[in-house]
């Protein structure tokens, strides 16, 4: 289910121009701005009765909207809606998340040029072996995928039963990933990963599949987007390039109480060649 589908309009953007944006409200003033006509607007809330989202339309043919899933709905947002008027909605917040990651991983889809295939032809096989060897060949419940890129790792998981919860900051990556079909568009998100338990839920799983190279002037960098995974999901499975970075990961794991077992993967000599499990 869509966004439109929720709303029951043919025509929905988001104010916002970006995932990331939606926890702030640089954006809120272009919505309230919209020259609404009377009676057309519309609240979505969810089972218990707390907003979700509110949109509003000049004509009926294109709607406008700002959600509040990842930020309290404003006093302004209320009372714009209590002056235009309108129709109140329901449905449950999943589905409601779902619909908006949908809306922005489509949006990438349809604008954003992909970036060339980088997933060699044995790639899938040699990670689908390491994950199985360490989690087992089936999974439930959400799964995080930190700095997911084409989406590989959401691929694997997904075929073992697990709800991938992918993100990158890359969106030509991501574009790739949503065309090969390896990508949820309900699951995946353009991000800062660094924010990402912003907008995500904790997950007893979390996977950060073949980590950028941790060159010593970006260290910090990538032990922020580490920590997060680790504050996000009980278990984390990472691969690395090179025996150095996989024990970064493991300084990291101890400064947060976490203890991570470090191994040589042998099925391939480029890629997932260090594994970090905690």
């Amino acid at each position: 289910m869509n966004a439109e589908e929720i709303f029951e309009v043919q025509n929905l953007t988001f104010v916002e121009p970006s995932f990331g944006d939606l926890s702030g409200i640089d954006y809120l003033s272009d919505l309230l701005a919209l020259p609404a006509q009377n009676g057309y607007g519309r609240l979505l809330i969810d089972m218990d009765d707390d907003p979700l989202a509110v949109a509003f339309s000049a004509d009926e043919s294109a709607w406008w909207a700002s959600t509040c899933l990842y930020r309290p709905m404003t006093g302004e947002e209320i009372e714009r809606f209590e002056q235009v008027g309108g129709d109140l909605y329901q449905t449950e917040r999943h589905l409601w998340e779902r619909a908006v990651r949908r809306s922005f991983a489509e949006e990438i889809s349809a604008a954003v040029d992909p970036a060339f295939e980088d997933v060699p032809p044995d790639r899938a096989e040699k990670l689908e072996s390491l994950i199985h060897e360490v989690w087992g060949r089936e999974g439930s419940g959400p799964c995080i995928d930190c700095c997911c890129g084409s989406g590989i790792g959401s691929s694997i998981i997904s075929k073992m039963g697990m709800e991938p919860l992918a993100y990158d900051n890359d969106e030509a990556l991501i574009a790739r990933g949503l065309i090969a079909g390896r990508l949820d568009p309900e699951g995946t998100l353009c991000i800062d990963g660094r924010t990402a338990d912003v907008f995500l839920p904790p997950a007893e799983r979390g996977l950060g599949i073949m980590l950028g190279e941790i060159h010593s002037f970006g260290t910090d960098l990538w032990e922020e987007l580490v920590m997060v995974l680790f504050d996000l999901c009980e278990e984390a499975l990472i691969t690395v390039g090179t025996n150095r970075e996989s024990e970064l990961i493991r300084e990291w794991g101890a400064s947060a109480d976490r203890k991570i077992e470090v191994f040589e993967n042998e099925r391939d000599p480029v890629y997932d060649r260090w594994v970090c499990v905690g």
